[in-house]
């Protein structure tokens, strides 16, 4: 993989890099990714890996964990990221929502305490914050954020057949804003932190949807700039997603 190509889409001083996937930047990325997850949903549909060009259209939080971690391993860039949630509300409030208007982001996942969506997800990711060393300040009684990437595991007994176990770019926070009713926010309300309102208005610049039973959904940025933490289907793509990388990313 050529590491020149991994030219940030913003460069100002003391400004966050953002990269938007593309073909030409991670073909051979895609490839092996495509060789190994043929057949899954880490492969999302309408790939075009003989003549795609321009941006990647389409994602999930498989697929972009997966695509990530290919570029981390085969481009050499020690610095390369993934735009976790923090970082994209970081950058939206340093330079605006030009980059993310457009398209929507998968962000990661939005786990609640009880029964609901993807039963066997959410067992596993509940115990492995448990037992995980570096987990150890979650309490799964209270809703919690994986954001970041994660590495997808073929495992049969799982929801769309795949597991997704930790790496050292997976990022876990509770939430509790995730069990309150859906309501609207702005700027001022985000944790720098976390990129998640801290509170919920009747109106407001943008909204936060959430769903009030448990389990695991997707954490979703659309392109009103809208949060979603409600949708079950974790494998879901359309033309509208984009994948984003962080490089050279510090907050300053």
């Amino acid at each position: 993989m050529n590491s020149n190509m991994w030219t940030p889409l913003v460069v100002p001083e003391n400004v966050p890099s953002v990269i938007k996937a593309s073909y030409e930047l991670t073909r051979e990325a895609l490839e092996k990714l495509v060789s190994e997850w043929k057949g899954t949903n880490v492969v999302i549909p309408g790939l075009n890996l003989a003549d795609g060009i321009g941006h990647i259209q389409g994602s999930n939080f498989y697929f972009a964990s997966e695509l990530f971690n290919n570029c981390r391993e085969l481009s050499g860039e020690q610095d390369i990221l993934p735009l976790s949630q923090e970082k994209a509300e970081y950058t939206l409030k340093i330079i605006g929502d030009s980059l993310f208007r457009e398209n929507y982001q998968n962000m990661g996942l939005a786990v609640r305490p009880g029964e609901g969506y993807n039963y066997v997800l959410h067992k596993h990711l509940v115990e492995m914050v448990r037992s995980e060393s570096g987990f150890q300040d979650i309490d799964p009684e209270i809703p919690f954020v994986v954001t970041g990437a994660m590495k997808p595991v073929k495992y049969g007994k799982f929801e769309y057949g795949l597991k997704l176990d930790p790496n050292e770019f997976t990022i876990i926070y509770n939430a509790p804003i995730l069990g309150e009713r859906s309501g609207y926010f702005n700027p001022e309300d985000i944790n720098e932190e976390t990129g998640l309102p801290i509170r919920l208005r009747k109106k407001g610049q943008r909204r936060l949807q959430n769903i009030s039973t448990g389990g695991v959904c997707w954490l979703n940025r659309s392109r009103s700039l809208y949060l979603y933490a409600r949708h079950g289907g974790l494998a879901l793509s359309n033309v509208f997603g984009r994948v984003y990388f962080a490089k050279n990313f510090s907050k300053k």
